[in-house]
């Protein structure tokens, strides 16, 4: 008996130490599979390696610049580490392959009217460039659209094509010899426009492209044959009428830009053509002086107005309400000269200050769809037609009519023609108020998506008032959603109160989440979804301080990349996650040591610096 005895104790002694032996050298396999897993990725140059193990099981992740080489690594790997279980249910490969081609694009515009689009695109933007040449064909200056691209997922991604179709529509209704090129984020742009006033135009436009640098060669086109002299007269009469006459082709470029400002300025004003020569032409920059000097005298002036122009002389008579106004239309004279125009300038401007006393106000309120009209007008008739007006762009509106109609109010220039600007307003704001006066024209609201605040406040300079002002305070949806300092650190601190009471425990010498924990899991990923895309997560993997140190920290961090990709299968970012292993936390009493097994989710870091960046403390 004492013999088996001895046996029995024999053997688990045997086995004690086995065990031991196994856990130690296990461990010590793991770190020397490490080492030599690294030094393979080190050689291959791949780009922020992560290596990992449990037992012989590999967790291993990097980034790397082709398909080919991703195939060689892993064929490395396996080839030079075979006891390794590249095959097990619970390995993890995960080598990313970075876009490195630089995609390129160009544009070949006809005179006929079409535009061949080729080059090489990421396939992801196959579909972006279909939808460009769509908008190209909807411009007044394109026919047909033709696309004969490439598309490889090696190339890189391009950003903002519908603004690049926009841009590339505006250009080719207004210069001349366009040529595009495209190559990455560089576009290479060069045209012909034939005034000042277009060219200052196309590079505010092209300034305004987001995600590229632009590099522009617009210049001025070869100017008209000059003749013997140009001549201009534009005269408002008692009765609204616009009488132009002068000397020049009707159909000169400069004539047609001059009828357009003057029609610009009142579409309901008859307009008279007297006079016209057959073979003069104007000076192209000039004319377009001239052109935005007709437009700010029927701004600017109270009633009539009289401009007289030719090569020799220049002379304004109108009366404005400050003075100011009378120094912004006497400027243009000196404009003209800059433009090498050698004539004599005179005028008969007068400031008349208005009577706003008892005037017209109309202001119209927009809210999910409701419409709210208030004011006091002279004639409410105008309203029965408004209203459908607005239903014709808004779908099934409640509009409220609040109008009171005050028959003894002076008439409003504004008054007429109200739907220019109306619209535009109800048609491109989520929410928002248009309030007119004979002081003011305000706009106030959120823009639509994709919708230019631009074209609101071109509709509404339609209606201002001679002498009055434009005011807006216009936001897109994601400027009137951001939120104060003061809301970000609120929203900050409370979620990093609730991240904190969010812990997923494990059992000991396990990494993986189960039971109850997978629905912690499933609270956490809700939680970060919802937050700001520049949020970033430091994923935090703890363990107690039994046994090894050095086992510990894997177990800890693999505990993490478990909650890591557990998130990522829920659909949050993997670039927004961070792992990090804690180790171990030794001031538990051994009952309570089950707390120190866990992982946390903590707020890392926002785009802005800010963030939680504690180290594990003990709760």
């Amino acid at each position: 008996m004492r013999i088996v005895k001895t046996i029995i104790l024999t053997i688990g002694v045997i086995a004690s130490l086995a065990i031991t032996g196994w856990v130690v050298f296990g461990s010590l396999a793991d770190a020397s599979l490490e080492d030599r897993v690294a030094m393979l990725l080190s050689e291959e140059a791949v780009a922020d390696p992560e290596i990992s193990f449990q037992r012989l099981v590999p967790r291993i992740s990097a980034d790397v610049e082709s398909e080919e080489k991703r195939v060689r690594v892993e064929e490395s790997l396996r080839s030079q580490l075979p006891e390794i279980d590249f095959d097990s249910a619970d390995a993890y490969l995960n080598f990313r392959v970075l876009p490195s081609v630089t995609p390129e694009l160009a544009f070949a515009f006809a005179p006929d009217g079409s535009v061949v689009i080729s080059g090489q695109v990421a396939e992801r933007d196959v579909k972006g460039v279909d939808l460009l040449a769509r908008t190209l064909e909807k411009s007044a200056s394109v026919d047909a659209a033709e696309v004969q691209i490439e598309s490889d997922t090696a190339v890189e991604p391009l950003p903002n094509l519908l603004g690049v179709a926009n841009l590339l529509a505006t250009v080719n209704e207004t210069a001349d010899d366009l040529s595009v090129s495209l190559a990455g984020r560089d576009i290479e742009i060069s045209a012909q426009v034939e005034n000042e006033g277009q060219l200052a135009l196309l590079k505010d436009l092209l300034s305004r492209l987001d995600g590229y640098q632009i590099k522009n060669s617009v210049t001025l086109s070869k100017p008209l044959p000059q003749a013997d002299e140009f001549w201009l007269e534009v005269a408002s009469q008692p009765d609204g009428r616009r009488v132009i006459r002068g000397g020049a082709p009707v159909d000169s470029p400069a004539v047609t830009r001059i009828l357009d400002a003057v029609e610009g300025s009142d579409e309901e004003a008859p307009l008279d053509l007297i006079s016209y020569g057959e073979q003069r032409r104007a000076d192209p920059e000039q004319a377009a002086i001239v052109a935005d000097l007709v437009e700010k005298l029927a701004i600017s002036s109270q009633g009539d107005f009289t401009l007289r122009f030719s090569e020799d002389a220049l002379h304004m008579s109108a009366a404005v309400l400050t003075q100011d106004s009378g120094a912004d239309l006497r400027a243009f004279a000196g404009k003209l000269r800059e433009s090498g125009w050698n004539g004599e300038s005179s005028d008969e401007i007068v400031v008349q200050a208005a009577d706003l006393t008892g005037a017209e106000t109309f202001q119209l309120s927009v809210e999910d769809g409701f419409v709210k009209i208030s004011g006091d007008v002279r004639d409410g008739s105008f309203f029965e037609s408004l209203e459908t007006e607005i239903g014709s762009v808004l779908s099934d509106p409640l509009v409220k009519n609040e109008l009171s109609i005050q028959p003894d109010l002076p008439e409003s220039s504004w008054s007429r023609g109200i739907e220019s600007a109306v619209l535009p307003f109800v048609s491109g704001v989520e929410s928002g108020v248009l309030a007119i006066s004979d002081e003011e024209v305000r706009l106030d609201g959120v823009l639509l998506e994709n919708v230019d605040r631009r074209l609101l406040e071109h509709a509404a300079l339609d209606i201002v008032p001679p002498g009055a002002r434009l005011s807006e305070n216009l936001q897109t949806l994601a400027e009137a959603n951001q939120p104060s300092p003061e809301e970000m650190a609120a929203a900050k601190s409370k979620l990093v109160t609730e991240l904190k009471s969010l812990p997923v425990y494990f059992e000991v010498n396990s990494e993986a989440v189960e039971g109850e924990h997978l629905d912690t899991v499933a609270k956490l990923s809700e939680l970060l979804a919802g937050q700001p895309e520049d949020f970033r997560f430091l994923v935090a993997g703890f363990s107690d301080s039994t046994g090894n140190a050095a086992y510990n920290r894997k177990l800890a961090l693999n505990r993490a990349g478990n909650v890591r990709d557990l998130l990522t299968g829920k659909g949050i970012p993997e670039d927004r996650l961070v792992l990090k292993s804690l180790g171990e936390l030794g001031t538990y009493a051994a009952a309570d040591k089950w707390k120190a097994r866990r992982v946390e989710v903590k707020l890392a870091s926002s785009l802005s610096g800010e963030g939680d960046e504690q180290n594990g403390e003990e709760n």
